[in-house]
């Protein structure tokens, strides 16, 4: 499982940001998973909570970094739904 991965099955906040980077929220659960992937992170403070971001590890990102999927669907619906693009 990867980091992404573990944090989600353990039911850590986890945020979007731009590009590949995840963010988590900085528990005492969410640190023990990304210490045992020996991922390196950063550490930081917004808006009065403590997060972690583990460069590279936002697994979504991955899988379709630019959104074409989501273009393509857009595209399809307008299509059907008797609009062109």
């Amino acid at each position: 499982m990867t980091i992404y991965e573990k944090l989600l099955a353990a039911g850590c906040e986890i945020e979007k940001g731009p590009g590949t980077d995840l963010y988590a929220l900085a528990t005492t659960e969410a640190l023990a998973i990304i210490k045992a992937g020996n991922a390196q992170y950063l550490y930081f403070t917004s808006e009065g909570k403590s997060w972690v971001e583990v460069p590279f590890a936002y697994d979504p990102a991955w899988l379709d970094p630019y959104g074409y999927k989501a273009a393509r669907v857009a595209r399809c619906m307008a299509t059907v739904e008797g609009g062109a693009t």
